[in-house]
């Protein structure tokens, strides 16, 4: 019994926070749109972060010019 417990004690329970269905639609639209995987994280106060997954450096250079093109 004491070994259990000091199993389950040391293992961390992961909790996933379920993300607004708008958030979530965000990312997907994103997603479809530059090729990429997107995620959004936004906090109470509506400030966050924006990331995206790329595999390689020329995804990444693709990014970076698509913002450097139009903004």
């Amino acid at each position: 019994t004491e070994a259990l417990v000091r199993i389950t004690k040391g293992v961390k329970s992961i909790t996933k926070k379920n993300k607004d269905s708008n958030i979530l639609d965000i990312e997907n639209q994103l997603m479809e749109k530059i090729g990429m995987r997107v995620y959004v994280n936004n906090k109470k106060n509506n400030s966050g972060t924006l990331t995206f997954q790329y595999k390689g450096l020329d995804q990444m250079e693709r990014l970076i010019q698509v913002i450097k093109n139009n903004y």
